[in-house]
């Protein structure tokens, strides 16, 4: 029943039909499935097929992030990074990355990085955000590559920081 839910709301989702796509994911949604939750909190992030409402967005992040979905759990981390209907909060924000992370989703190993290299939420620790940096530039993450790049450039070493950039 739930595949079946999610199968109309990817087709009405995929006719640009979102406000049918939110119906049929919310079915889901609240029957347990993790991806129609995560869904679900994105259409109320950006207002997809319902109005735009952040603490919504969480709620249902929430609840396929304690499923151990990814994107939900990188979402989550973001929106306590910045506050976006939660209050912020910088110890779960790194947490939620952590989670994500620790399943190979490169924004948040890079997130979680740079909350390394800075101190945000976790103690600062150079190390292990060059160890994330890492992980995330060999997932094809931009910044993380540019980050590590930019590192061995300016300690000299162009052979390796051309290896990264390129």
């Amino acid at each position: 029943m739930i595949s079946e839910f999610l199968n109309k709301a990817r087709m009405y989702e995929d006719d640009g039909n979102n406000e049918e796509a939110v119906h049929w994911y919310r079915k889901a949604a609240e029957m347990g499935d993790k991806e129609a939750q995560y869904n679900l909190g994105y259409a109320y992030e950006y207002g997809d097929g319902v109005e735009e409402d952040m603490e919504q967005a969480v709620y249902w992040y929430t609840k396929a992030a304690e499923q151990n979905y990814a994107e939900a759990q990188y979402s989550l981390g973001y929106a306590y990074e910045y506050g976006e209907g939660v209050e912020e909060n910088a110890q779960l924000a790194a947490f939620w990355y952590s989670k994500a992370a620790e399943q190979n989703h490169a924004e948040a190993q890079y997130c979680l990085g740079y909350a390394y290299e800075y101190g945000e939420g976790v103690e600062e620790n150079i190390e292990i955000a060059f160890e994330w940096y890492r992980k995330a530039a060999e997932l094809g993450a931009a910044a993380a590559q540019y980050k590590l790049g930019s590192v061995e450039m300016a300690k000299g070493e162009l052979r390796t920081a051309e290896k990264v950039l390129i």
